[in-house]
């Protein structure tokens, strides 16, 4: 049996940051080793670009790079047709954004989709904002999981592990775990 694959959803913020540090983190808590990004076979994690904005700019697109070659993580190309703004509202076209990456990462061979997402709202956590994420997760891991015999990855699941962290909170393990906070991009 092949060790997990984890797709990491990136936008080049702290939060990225933090989750390529965490997976990182507990791959070397595995006993595995980085892999080479550079080969194609490689089981390693993997980063997508994953923004609500429709084109990256520069700044944002250095950020992620920065942090896949920090950590050893193959970027994957954007996926060209992941639609973006064309959703009535921002939680559907999230919505549309995440079921498309999963599939991606089902493509891919990976069971597992991090998704920094985060509900809070300066010092305060939006509630309503934690179940949506959470719910939005769980339901794009079941939906994708009904076409396995198509995709051949039987279950991929999407975590969203910093959803009821704060920013700060977020801050603090960047600091705690000795993470470049300058690798991140503004905003």
């Amino acid at each position: 049996m092949s060790p997990a694959r984890t797709l990491i959803l990136v936008d080049g913020s702290q939060r990225s940051l933090l989750a390529c540090g965490f997976v990182r983190e507990s791959l070397t808590g595995q006993g595995r080793a980085p892999d080479d990004p550079s080969n194609p076979d490689s089981r390693g994690p993997l980063v997508l670009p994953f923004t609500s904005m429709p084109h990256l700019d520069e700044q944002r697109v250095d950020a992620i790079l920065r942090h896949a070659e920090m950590f050893s993580m193959r970027v994957v190309e954007c996926i060209p047709d992941l639609p973006i703004g064309l959703a009535a509202n921002d939680a559907e076209d999230e919505a549309h954004r995440l079921l498309a990456a999963t599939y991606l990462a089902a493509g891919l061979g990976c069971d597992e989709v991090l998704w920094p997402a985060g509900a809070s709202t300066g010092d305060n956590l939006d509630l309503d904002r934690i179940a949506q994420i959470n719910d939005t997760a769980l339901l794009v891991s079941r939906l994708v999981a009904l076409n396995s015999a198509q995709h051949g990855v039987p279950a991929v699941h999407v975590s969203a592990p910093f959803s009821q962290l704060t920013e700060s909170q977020v801050l603090d393990l960047v600091m705690d775990m000795d993470l470049p906070i300058e690798a991140c991009c503004a905003g």
